[in-house]
């Protein structure tokens, strides 16, 4: 397999091509955090404290990454939430978000029913 300039392999690549592809202003508020960012320095160092271990040579043709979550059936083990001035990073804003996560077979939590439609 061969990655383009346009790959992603990481996290910090997917803020390469963000911070690339968006407007300064939009990329600053995503990538920022609020007053002084000690909550975001906090979630950084715990996040930091877990190692994944990829696993070579495993069998995946039975992997199943389906749960529920409030009796609702997922198939994929991520929730989408509200983000402030979602129409920031797409036309669509929480609409589109809401339509991505049942696309991809999870759910999508919104703070108030009319913020969907």
């Amino acid at each position: 397999m061969s990655l383009s300039k346009n790959s992603s392999v990481n996290i910090a690549d997917l803020r390469r091509l963000a911070q690339k592809r968006l407007p300064k202003v939009v990329f600053d508020y995503l990538d920022g955090g609020s007053e002084d960012e000690v909550t975001m320095r906090a979630n950084c160092k715990a996040f930091a404290s877990f190692s994944f271990r990829p696993r070579h040579a495993v069998d995946v043709s039975r992997c199943d990454t389906r749960t529920s979550v409030l009796g609702f059936q997922l198939s994929f083990p991520a929730l989408l939430a509200p983000v402030g001035y979602s129409r920031l990073m797409h036309r669509g804003g929480e609409v589109a978000a809401a339509a991505a996560a049942g696309t991809a077979g999870t759910g999508y939590f919104s703070p108030r029913s009319r913020d969907i439609g």
